[in-house]
């Protein structure tokens, strides 16, 4: 399977939020932030690979397969793509300005 060890995880967060959201990674930094926020986006992605991993192995349990390889193919495949989703929602970065309605207590960049 295609996952990556949590410090590469976290790494992975670090550097796509330096990458696609330096105002974002500036602030967090600067306010000590950006550790509780990469840890709950790590969190977030191996939960979500966790759930759809358990999902995929529940729908391929159920079927009939005649060909052992395909079987695995198939399995596979389906892993390595719930993987990418996972991933790809965690890394994924809003950096817009707050929003007047935004209290001044909340948090601008919530994790």
């Amino acid at each position: 399977m295609p996952r990556l060890t949590r410090k590469d995880l976290e790494w992975t967060i670090r550097e796509a939020m330096k990458n696609m959201a330096p105002k974002m990674y500036r602030e967090l930094t600067e306010s000590g932030k950006l550790e509780e926020v990469v840890q709950t986006r790590a969190d977030l992605i191996e939960e979500n690979y966790e759930e759809s991993s358990s999902q995929i192995k529940w729908e391929h349990l159920r079927k009939e397969w005649k060909d052992p390889l395909e079987q695995t193919r198939s399995l596979t495949m389906a892993y390595n793509n719930a993987w990418n989703e996972a991933l790809q929602t965690g890394i994924e970065f809003d950096e817009e300005p707050p929003t007047e309605d935004q209290g001044e207590d909340e948090d601008p960049y919530p994790a």
